[in-house]
């Protein structure tokens, strides 16, 4: 009988130099030029929030604000000082010109892509060009490299693998110093954006899977990077319970883990087959609803019995992507998840580890390379490549890029409702109410789609239809600063009797102001409800501050109208009437 010998542990395989900085190059430059269509593009969606109108991108004192005054950024709800500290610095290099931040971001994503070879290499992991390369043109990535804003996604991707290379060098030279510097990375990713949480527990998937257990030494510095991450990760919690004022309806926690379970699948999906991406998903369900998580417990069970078969590898591979997924898939809800349920740019760092096995397993089921198999790869990639290039092609404006989300979700209330908003800011005043409607048939509760609407409405002088449609969804518990702001403004202002109630202007106007007390719009609908009470010096200072606020966020149509006709009749002693 044949005596079974001990297995040894695996060992991370040292790179010898010699021509292999080719490979990176070529690596690197197949990452980018993939990607050249976005050049051409312009600031779409939040970009221009973040970045066109972020006055604190301007000058060395926003650069100061960025690190030390919370909730400063408008539209930013959470506290990612490292993201905008790279945004200021481009706006120094390339001010107000979407070429240059879209070209920084192809950048870091060559950057990534060449970090994912280096760090197959170092873990003896096969193929490690072919899981690079299907890394570097993924479609699903697109949404990621070229949305500007979504270099938080790049920059938290690249800082949590250079971490988890730091901590391998804990690993194999058991110096304090390496621990020190993966803490400190880890610290700068999450500063970033929070999905580098998952790194220790990406960290003990991998030494169960190198090793098959855990040593003193594993357990020390897996809770040392643990506690700092976890720390960061619950003051961003905190600080974006206070920072986000949109009031979604958030559905219950049971309802939450069954979506999260089908939103899981969808992203798998997407990984394996990424077909009909797009900026918004619809809605999806399935009956029963608990059958997803049937699904993801059997594989995992499966995996688990056929470990001393199959390896580790699969095993491991699945519970890190499960992980990385995990902070995103709707059990912990966040404002995105009103308009879509699953978003391309979120499984960004997931898909590494899955997208590397597939190379590995590619290497491994393909040990000799012959000349058509090598056609085969080449194949796929210039197929991706292709991909990759007509997607980013949808991130060329806004018109582009929601025609294409209403495309693959037409009946979506989050795609109607981008795409009304956009036409509204065109002045299409027709195009823009069919589509803000549309939006509310299928989510009456979507309070964005109403303030949109109902500013819609103002605009075209229309202003008791607005206050039927905001007073309805004040009625339905709605507590979205846009339009209690909005219905504020409409029951200071209008002589319409059938509108017109200082009273309760004021009351909505203070709750605005309360909970967003940096807005200039809100600060402005505070001083026009205090007019209406009779209060007009209080109107005046408040009115003064509004346009200090509307000066310093760069709102150059609400400064004027501020300083030419609200001051002026505050300082009569009137109230603004329409």
């Amino acid at each position: 009988m044949k005596r079974k010998t001990k297995q040894q542990p695996k060992q991370i395989r040292r790179v010898e130099p010699g021509m292999d900085w080719l490979v990176p190059v070529v690596l690197f430059a197949i990452a980018v030029v993939a990607y050249l269509p976005a050049l051409d593009a312009r600031f779409v969606w939040d970009d221009d929030l973040s970045i066109g109108g972020n006055t604190l991108l301007r000058g060395i004192g926003g650069l100061w604000r960025i690190w030390t005054s919370i909730g400063s950024i408008s539209g930013e709800m959470h506290y990612w000082p490292l993201t905008y500290t790279v945004l200021w610095a481009e706006w120094q290099m390339w001010g107000p010109s979407p070429a240059g931040y879209h070209f920084v971001n192809m950048l870091l994503h060559g950057a990534i892509v060449v970090q994912v070879w280096r760090l197959m290499r170092r873990m003896g992991l096969p193929g490690a060009i072919f899981g690079a390369a299907l890394f570097a043109l993924h479609p699903v990535h697109v949404e990621a490299v070229a949305w500007v804003i979504s270099i938080k996604d790049l920059l938290a991707t690249l800082l949590f693998l250079v971490a988890f290379e730091c901590y391998l060098n804990f690993e194999d030279r058991v110096t304090p110093k390496w621990l020190a510097i993966a803490v400190g990375v880890t610290i700068a990713a999450m500063l970033g954006k929070s999905s580098p949480v998952v790194l220790p527990a990406a960290l003990a998937i991998w030494v169960w899977y190198r090793r098959g257990r855990f040593n003193r030494r594993d357990a020390l510095g897996i809770a040392v990077i643990a506690a700092v991450a976890l720390a960061m990760a619950a003051v961003d919690i905190y600080v974006g319970s206070q920072l986000n004022h949109q009031h979604d309806v958030v559905p219950p926690l049971a309802a939450r883990i069954n979506q999260a379970g089908l939103n899981f699948w969808r992203y798998a999906w997407k990984l394996i087959f990424p077909a009909g991406l797009s900026l918004i998903y619809p809605q999806r369900s399935v009956t029963p609803a608990w059958l997803p998580w049937i699904g993801i417990g059997a594989v995992t069970l499966i995996l688990w019995a056929l470990r001393r078969r199959i390896g580790r590898g699969p095993l491991a591979c699945w519970l890190f992507y499960g992980v990385a997924l995990a902070p995103i898939v709707g059990i912990v809800y966040f404002h995105y998840l009103v308009l879509s349920p699953i978003a391309d740019r979120y499984q960004y760092l997931a898909s590494v580890v899955p997208l590397a096995a597939a190379g590995a397993i590619a290497a491994r089921f393909t040990s000799r390379w012959e000349v058509r198999r090598y056609a085969a790869a080449a194949a796929l990639l210039l197929v991706m490549a292709g991909m990759c290039w007509r997607q980013a092609g949808y991130f060329h404006d806004n018109q582009a890029l929601f025609e294409r989300a209403l495309k693959i979700a037409p009946d979506s209330a989050g795609a109607n409702m981008c795409m009304g908003t956009e036409a509204l800011q065109k002045k299409n005043y027709g195009p823009a109410e069919a589509y803000l409607s549309r939006a509310l048939q299928a989510d009456p509760n979507l309070w964005g789609a109403v303030s949109n609407l109902a500013a819609g409405m103002m605009q075209q002088n229309r202003p008791y239809e607005a206050a039927v449609l905001m007073q309805s969804a004040l009625k339905r518990g709605c507590e979205d600063p846009g339009v209690l702001s909005n219905l504020a403004w409409l029951s200071a202002t209008q002589s319409d009797p059938r509108i017109y109630n200082p009273k309760l202007a004021l009351e909505l106007a203070e709750k605005c102001v309360r909970e967003s007390p940096r807005s200039p719009v809100y600060h402005n609908s505070k001083a026009a409800a205090l007019a209406a009470n009779g209060r007009t010096a209080e109107a005046l200072a408040t009115a003064k501050h509004a346009l200090e606020l509307a000066r310093a966020r760069g709102n150059r149509d609400l400064a004027r109208v501020l300083e030419s006709q609200f001051i002026p009749t505050y300082e009569q002693g009137k109230a603004v009437k329409f």
